[in-house]
């Protein structure tokens, strides 16, 4: 079942996910953390960081549409959501990992 902060994800577009919807609403996009989603850039800092972020207060990381490097192996803890909107994927470099404990959900 999808919970109204899912549904609002879904629906919000880059320039509105402001920090109001990051404090109240627990929403953490990778974008507001410097995330380029183009590809070439690496976003494993930006990545990390939201998921701290978000790990704090069991939030949802949202990746708006765009291709994620990550260039380092990365795990996503349990009580947080990874959402991904209509166009978003991560690419991870050669022999590194994503281990994702956590729920995924796509727009």
């Amino acid at each position: 079942m999808t919970t109204p902060r899912e549904a609002l994800a879904t629906y919000i577009s880059q320039s509105q996910l402001s920090s109001f919807f990051q404090d109240s609403m627990g929403i953490y996009s990778v974008k507001s953390y410097g995330a380029e989603g183009d590809g070439t850039t690496d976003d494993y800092t930006s990545i990390y960081n939201s998921i701290t972020d978000a790990d704090d207060n069991g939030g949802i990381v949202f990746f708006p549409t765009g291709t994620y490097k990550i260039s380092t192996s990365i795990t996503f803890p349990s009580n947080i959501t990874l959402w991904f909107s209509d166009g978003a994927s991560i690419s991870m470099d050669s022999g590194k990992t994503a281990t994702i404990n956590s729920t995924i959900q796509a727009s």
